[in-house]
């Protein structure tokens, strides 16, 4: 679970998340011994699951397009970039 989670709607249909707070220690210590590449790839599809665990799009009521996740690592910051299908 992230410290804290902000949002930011760019317009209608797209939205960024940031969170911050959302390493645990055995990514940190990746991280400390320049795994970055390799943890990222491994996180990837694994960031994309927070759609449907967390039913986003009833949440949102929208549906979504495309997602698109990275890190700063240095800073433990997680941003997802939620891209929506317009209203008909």
């Amino acid at each position: 679970m992230p410290d804290r989670i902000n949002y930011f709607w760019l317009e209608d249909e797209l939205l960024v998340i940031e969170r911050h707070g959302i390493l645990i220690d055995i990514e940190k210590k990746l991280i400390e011994n320049g795994i970055r590449e390799e943890l990222r790839l491994a996180k990837r599809p694994l960031e994309h699951r927070i759609i449907k665990l967390f039913n986003l799009e009833t949440y949102l009521q929208r549906t979504i397009r495309n997602l698109y996740v990275d890190w700063d690592f240095e800073a433990d910051k997680g941003y997802m970039v939620l891209m929506m299908k317009k209203d008909e």
